[in-house]
């Protein structure tokens, strides 16, 4: 995975709100709900896997 902004790494629940998923010849484009890029994948099925680890990331640290 390449990290693009450095901001975007680090998971925030806004953030994972409105995820879009950019399909381009080289690969897949995630952006924030913000338009922040938080990962270019080689697939979209890693981009998918990607983001549903975020989330459940995400999810376990609100629940502490």
């Amino acid at each position: 995975m390449l990290e693009t902004d450095q901001k975007a790494s680090e998971p925030v629940t806004e953030n994972l709100i409105g995820i879009r998923f950019t399909i381009t010849d080289y690969g897949t484009i995630v952006r924030a709900g913000d338009g922040s890029v938080i990962g270019i994948y080689p697939t979209e099925d890693e981009a998918l896997e990607a983001v549903r680890e975020r989330c459940m990331g995400v999810l376990s640290s609100t629940k502490t």
